[in-house]
């Protein structure tokens, strides 16, 4: 992915222009932080398999990874998860202050709409269509959506529980528990998956969207029970994190619901149903790779 660090930061560059230095600092800080730069990956792996070059993707890959950026210094805030390290590194907040920290997740939110409609290799129609699905697959029916959903039932010492209206916090299943990580995670790398098709082609097919949504489904699921599984047994220092972070903040995990070897048995077979659907993809050899990777990966 050094092709598209070298593009993210050249974008930034010219996105920022003209801002004040201490918001396009908070952005840069968060957004070039590295990262496994999946959304992005995933962006440029549909644009190839759907025929198209990663020229066309570059905006598409750049607006995700803003979302995806945004909502990491948004879950970092002490109103939220209240995280002060972020892959080992200080949080936005903590470098920045809350206030700054919030502004900055705002303006990527903005920045993300900026880069696609000032793109000079997608048509109106992909323009549109691009945001369309990003807005809704990271908003109140997608990202968002699964935030709250984590906030209700999956912290009990956060306050937000409750606020008046809220009434009776429900009891969740297992199965409330992988409907909220298709929330939260799945549908953004749906919107990854989904746009990078986009910018393929003008007349991308329905059915292609449809294949694409159902693979970032499963990986989704499969990345999030994976995570849990990492909470537990995973390498500290890889992880930028104590082991039990999760269940000593009182956040629900998977783990709350089965033992381990049933998390791992659900995460293989999460995965191999989504290699399944993307042998409906030519040339998907790299992702079907990076699929089985993701499976065995220790951060």
């Amino acid at each position: 992915m050094e092709r598209f660090e070298r593009v993210l930061s050249g974008k930034l560059s010219t996105l920022l222009a003209d801002s004040h230095p201490i918001i396009a600092e908070a952005v840069k800080y968060s957004v070039l932080a590295g990262g496994k730069r999946l959304r992005p990956n995933l962006v440029y792996e549909f644009c190839r398999m759907c025929g198209g070059r990663f020229e066309e993707a570059d905006s598409a890959a750049v607006a995700i990874e803003l979302i995806q950026s945004y909502s990491l210094i948004h879950d970092d805030l002490p109103c939220m998860d209240n995280d002060d390290l972020r892959r080992g590194k200080p949080s936005c907040h903590a470098v920045y202050g809350e206030a700054v920290a919030l502004l900055a997740g705002d303006a990527m939110g903005s920045l993300a709409a900026s880069v696609i409609t000032e793109d000079s290799n997608l048509s109106d129609a992909q323009k549109v269509h691009i945001i369309e699905i990003i807005n809704r697959l990271s908003g109140i029916r997608g990202m968002i959506g699964g935030q709250v959903l984590d906030m209700i039932y999956g912290n009990i010492n956060n306050p937000y529980v409750n606020i008046k209206g809220l009434g009776e916090v429900p009891v969740p299943t297992i199965d409330d528990i992988e409907k909220m990580y298709i929330k939260k995670t799945s549908a953004l790398l749906s919107a990854a998956c989904q746009i990078g098709c986009i910018c393929a082609s003008n007349r991308v097919a329905e059915e292609t969207l449809v294949s694409a949504d159902a693979y970032a489904i499963k990986l989704g699921l499969a990345y999030q029970i994976k995570d849990d599984i990492l909470d537990v047994e995973g390498n500290e220092t890889l992880l930028g994190k104590p082991l039990g972070s999760d269940a000593d903040n009182g956040k629900l995990t998977y783990l709350r619901f089965c033992d381990i070897h049933d998390a791992k048995t659900r995460c293989e077979n999460l995965t191999l149903e989504a290699i399944a659907i993307l042998q409906r993809f030519p040339a998907n050899e790299r992702l079907i790779d990076m699929t089985k990777k993701l499976l065995i990966r220790e951060k």
